[in-house]
């Protein structure tokens, strides 16, 4: 769930009863590189995830590909852990590409991806700003056969 999500007083509470509290095993938080980039205005709610992982008590995973050193260096006190293992990696991967496309006309963007869908190798990501939109194109794809569920992934704003 977001911070924003878990911040919230009635969740935030729901989290903490025993019979939630037990069955949580790990705290992952995305974007890390946010606790320390938060402000009133951005993010704010990510300054209580601390509060939550002390709660917690479970082991915590922070995940971020875009820290400077010293945001990097931030994040485990912005956490409020005292003992951790960082771990870097290369961002340096050629299977994964962006390519970004601005289309007037669903059909013509249809056009333009079916081929490469059909030729993909792993995932292909497609994101859409309105929802509608990408059922549409879900459905016309999936009607046409043209992609297979498991390689086709589908995302829109929140």
């Amino acid at each position: 769930m977001s911070p924003e999500q878990a911040a919230k007083e009635e969740v935030f509470n729901l989290l903490l009863q025993k019979e939630v509290l037990n069955s949580i095993c790990l705290l992952v938080v995305d974007e890390a590189h946010s606790i320390v980039q938060s402000t009133s205005e951005f993010r704010p709610l990510y300054s209580r995830l601390a509060a939550l992982r002390l709660k917690l008590q479970v082991p915590t995973m922070a995940l971020t590909a875009t820290p400077t050193a010293e945001v990097r260096a931030a994040i485990p006190s912005s956490l409020g852990l005292t003992s951790y293992e960082t771990i870097e990696m290369n961002l340096n991967r050629p299977e994964i590409f962006l390519d970004v496309r601005s289309t007037c006309s669903l059909s013509k963007f249809e056009d333009s991806v079916v081929g490469e869908l059909e030729q993909a190798k792993g995932v292909t990501i497609i994101f859409i700003q309105n929802k509608s939109k990408i059922m549409e194109l879900y459905g016309q794809l999936t009607r046409l056969k043209k992609v297979v569920d498991s390689k086709l992934k589908i995302s829109s704003p929140a």
